[in-house]
C-alpha cells in the first residue's frame, strides 16, 4: 500500500473501487477467520444479509495459516465486486483487494 493510500485511509476518504476508481461501493458482506497458527480448523464468522452464521469453515480465508477478515463490497459505477482482504502472514498485517471475476477473485497487488 502506497503511503497516499494510506494517507487517504487515515483522512476517511472513500474507498476507491480497485477495478474502476469508482467511489461508490457498497458493502453487503462481512467475513472473520481466527485460528491458531497453522491449524486446519477454527472460527469463522459471516455477517450477510441480516444473519450471522458461525462454523469452522477455512477455505475462504485470506491467510494461508492465521487469521483474516473480508469485507464484501459491489460498485455502483462498473459490475466489480470487490474484497478488502485483511490477514496475518509471517508476522505482517496484509491489506490487499481481490476482484471478483467469474467466481473467483483475482488479486490485486496495489489498491487504487
Amino acid at each position: 500500500m502506497s503511503s497516499t493510500s494510506a494517507d487517504s485511509l487515515l483522512l476517511g476518504e472513500p474507498v476507491q473501487c480497485p477495478r474502476c476508481g469508482g467511489e461508490y461501493l457498497h458493502q453487503h458482506r462481512v467475513e472473520v477467520w481466527d485460528r491458531e497458527e497453522d491449524a486446519s480448523e477454527g472460527h469463522h464468522v459471516q455477517v450477510f444479509g441480516g444473519k450471522v452464521t458461525v462454523d469452522g469453515r477455512m477455505d475462504r480465508n485470506p491467510s494461508p495459516r492465521r487469521d483474516g477478515a473480508s469485507v464484501f463490497f459491489f460498485c455502483e459505477k462498473c459490475t466489480a465486486e470487490p474484497r478488502l482482504d485483511i490477514f496475518q502472514h509471517c508476522g505482517q498485517t496484509i491489506v490487499q483487494w481481490g476482484v471478483r471475476t467469474h467466481k473467483k477473485y483475482e488479486k490485486k497487488a496495489e489498491p487504487r
